[in-house]
């Protein structure tokens, strides 16, 4: 059984209700960001990185704009795993507080 107590379900809300996903498209690579802004600033819970596999940009200009999709979805495939395994190692910190 889980158990949570009543601050941690809110605080899980908030980081639900609040996550920021960004992306840095860059000529050689693209870098994905997923967090929180909070009082103490923004907090990455995952980030990741995937050069393009083709030059399909050249001085910040898309050229292989398929490619860049492709590359794009990677970045976000690879985040949404990453924060997925995030929010387990969450649940069960919490669940092993309660149990």
């Amino acid at each position: 059984m889980l158990l949570y107590t009543l601050e941690e379900v809110r605080y899980m809300q908030y980081i639900n209700d609040n996550i920021i996903f960004g992306l840095d498209i860059g000529t050689r690579s693209i870098v994905g960001l997923v967090g929180y802004k909070n009082s103490n600033g923004f907090n990455v819970i995952a980030s990741h990185m995937e050069f393009h596999r083709t030059r399909s940009m050249f001085d910040g200009q898309i050229h292989d704009i398929e490619n860049v999709a492709e590359t794009i979805r990677r970045v976000k495939d690879a985040l949404e795993i990453k924060n997925r395994q995030t929010a387990e190692k969450g649940v069960h910190r919490c669940s092993r507080k309660g149990s």
